[in-house]
């Protein structure tokens, strides 16, 4: 399986996002609109993003 990692950013004007992204709906919603399975999709834990940003940061300074 090949993957694709993507980082949304959300205006907080946005409200609907902001309350599902703060409710953890976020990639439910995003799911049913594309209308793909649960392991078709993941979300990566803050962990997993804080090693992808320090390593982002890390690279930007190079």
């Amino acid at each position: 399986m090949e993957s694709i990692i993507f980082e949304l950013k959300i205006d907080d004007k946005n409200v609907e996002l902001a309350y599902l992204r703060n409710h953890g709906l976020l990639f439910d919603k995003i799911r049913d609109i594309l209308n793909i399975s649960d392991s078709e999709l993941t979300e990566i834990s803050f962990e997993e993003y804080d090693i992808l940003q320090k390593h982002r940061l890390k690279n930007d300074k190079s």
